[in-house]
């Protein structure tokens, strides 16, 4: 069971905005466990084209990943990061890294089955995600410390 406020943290609701960008129809949930693990859940639709198959409201998506699964890193040496911001997240085309730059030693996105999507040197703090499929995503930032830091973003 889930209780309210002690199980979990909601981190992001991607769906509806003022602007019309997105239409009104749940959008995702990104919640993460107490137990580091996350769910996500909920159907997008960007501009009226559905990003996955399902009807708004009746059919939806969950999916959730054990803490450390979505990583083939050391877990000693795996560690949230506050140092490290990722912008805008949900992002559609370009992901934008804010924070310690001058700490990085290399960059690696993994897909939720831990497969590497990308690697980068570490003077390139804009990743294009176009051609990502939309989901949920982990950046690892290395740093000159070889500790890894874990970054969650969604690609719609």
């Amino acid at each position: 069971n889930i209780l309210w406020d002690t199980s979990y943290n909601f981190i992001s609701k991607l769906g509806t905005s003022d602007n019309g960008y997105y239409n009104d129809y749940g959008g995702f949930d990104l919640i993460e466990i107490k137990d580091n693990s996350l769910i996500t859940f909920g159907v997008n639709v960007y501009n009226a084209v559905p990003l996955f198959s399902g009807t708004p409201h009746n059919d939806g998506l969950l999916i959730k990943m054990k803490p450390g699964f979505i990583t083939n890193a050391n877990e000693s040496k795996l560690q949230k990061s506050n140092l490290y911001l990722l912008e805008p997240n949900p992002v559609l085309d370009e992901l934008h890294i804010k924070g310690d730059l001058y700490n990085i030693q290399s960059l690696r996105i993994f897909d939720i089955n831990g497969q590497l999507m990308l690697s980068v040197p570490k003077n390139d703090y804009s990743l294009s995600v176009c051609n990502f499929v939309p989901g949920l995503y982990i950046l690892h930032v290395v740093d000159m410390n070889n500790v890894i830091h874990k970054l969650k973003f969604v690609k719609i």
